[in-house]
């Protein structure tokens, strides 16, 4: 467990032999619900503390039930404020080619009469397609939002030991 407070930054390292049992993914949950939280209300003591706990738990004892958390934790969830930017998206990119659509009808139709194929109504009355209105907005809207997560290769050896790259890390 590497702490680098001033960087605020903190990384698992895993060695070789343990990368089937600490994973990449088991590290990250590991940070992210056991180290961050504590870091974020400035209990670095409890963070460090409590992310050795969960690191000689998973090695000592039963790894699935992180494996599973991990797994778990790493599907993307959406949250309320980007479905309603999806469903706000969605419902331009509906009315603009509604737009389309109705325009491309309203011009066939046209072509249709002035050809003689279609005759206009003698009575003076409206065709349903005149009677849709076509709305186009000059503006335009986007929305978005953006995730990111990242664990590395490569390798250290330093001292004592070598890592063989697995791991993850976290900041705050």
């Amino acid at each position: 467990l590497i702490v680098a407070p001033n960087e605020r930054k903190v990384r698992i390292e895993v060695g070789y032999g343990l990368e089937g049992t600490l994973t990449d993914a088991i590290s990250k949950f590991i940070i992210e619900n056991s180290i961050l939280p504590r870091f974020k209300a400035g209990d670095f003591p409890g963070g460090i503390r409590r992310g050795v706990e969960d690191i000689v738990q998973v090695l000592t004892g039963d790894a699935e039930e992180y494996k599973q958390r991990a797994v778990q934790a790493a599907s993307p969830k959406v949250s309320q404020g980007e479905l309603i930017v999806m469903a706000i998206f969605i419902l331009i990119v509906f009315f603009i080619i509604l737009n389309v659509v109705i325009g491309l009808l309203r011009t066939v139709r046209q072509m249709l009469m002035q050809a003689g194929v279609i005759k206009r109504d003698p009575k003076g009355t409206r065709h349903w397609l005149d009677s849709i209105p076509i709305v186009v907005s000059p503006g335009g809207s986007s929305g978005g939002s953006s995730w990111s997560s990242g664990s590395s290769g490569g390798g250290f050896s330093g001292g004592g030991g070598s890592f063989g790259g697995g791991g993850s890390s976290g900041s705050w």
